[in-house]
């Protein structure tokens, strides 16, 4: 079976990257990456590697590319 990196690297762009309202349609892998970061951020939160200071948001990066997203906290 292979990892979430590798089944997403082989496609470049999701489909509707190129729609002027900057929404795109998410893929199932995309879901599934997401569903891991996520849990890899809860597991880390967990067992204190990581403290929670503000709002933890996840975006998705401008270039359209399947499975690339943006991990940002900021503070209240």
């Amino acid at each position: 079976m292979a990892n979430l990196w590798q089944i997403s690297r082989n496609k470049t762009h999701s489909r509707g990257s190129s729609d002027r309202r900057g929404q795109r349609f998410y893929t199932s892998t995309d879901m599934a990456i997401l569903k891991h970061d996520i849990a890899i951020h809860n597991s880390q939160l967990k067992r204190g590697e990581v403290k929670k200071e503000g709002t933890y948001l996840i975006v998705e990066c401008g270039c359209g590319h399947e499975g690339c997203f943006l991990h940002i906290e900021h503070k209240n």
